[in-house]
């Protein structure tokens, strides 16, 4: 078991800060830290929005702060940071699967689709794209297109453990 002692990389940013307040990357490593601690979600926020602030075009802050938003239940904040990732990083079609959860998440299916089709373009062998297209088919109704996507998820990739929990729950696989 690896132990986890933060503190004197918290306290090496925390000089590098002091140093220079406008070290966005010193902020998102520290973000980093705070989020990796499990505990201070708030800090790692702030930090973030700080780094954010200071370099708007550093995709990784964005990505993490739609993690961390998504972890909090807060979908539509996720959603503008993605979509602020996404105008940075086009074909970025994990940002883009990541998106179409989220807009799964608030009862945008239609959003998450063409999320989904986008990452599909981009990436055909995207077994996330998939299973959230499959999630939003389902959701607008759509049981066979639904199944056809999570089985499609399952032959990119046998491991896929939301494609077979979708289906196992669609009563199209057996356990």
């Amino acid at each position: 078991m690896m132990l986890r002692d933060f503190a004197p990389a918290l306290a090496d940013y925390n000089k590098a800060i002091e140093i220079n307040p406008r070290y966005s990357l010193a902020f998102y490593n520290r973000a980093r830290l705070h989020n990796a601690d499990g505990e201070k979600r708030d800090r790692a926020l702030e930090d973030l929005a700080r780094s954010i602030d200071l370099n708007g075009s550093f995709g990784p802050a964005h990505q993490l702060r739609a993690e961390l938003r998504v972890a909090l239940g807060d979908h539509r904040s996720a959603i503008q940071d993605l979509t602020r990732l996404i105008d940075l990083e086009r074909r970025n079609h994990e940002a883009l699967a990541k998106r179409a959860r989220s807009y799964i998440e608030i009862g945008e299916f239609d959003k998450a689709i063409a999320d989904a089709d986008r990452a599909l373009a981009i990436s055909q062998r995207s077994g996330d794209a998939l299973v959230e297209r499959g999630r939003a088919r389902e959701g607008k109704g759509d049981r066979q297109a639904a199944i056809e996507d999570f089985r499609r998820a399952l032959e990119v990739d046998p491991r896929n453990e939301a494609a077979r929990t979708h289906l196992t729950r669609l009563g199209e696989l057996k356990l």
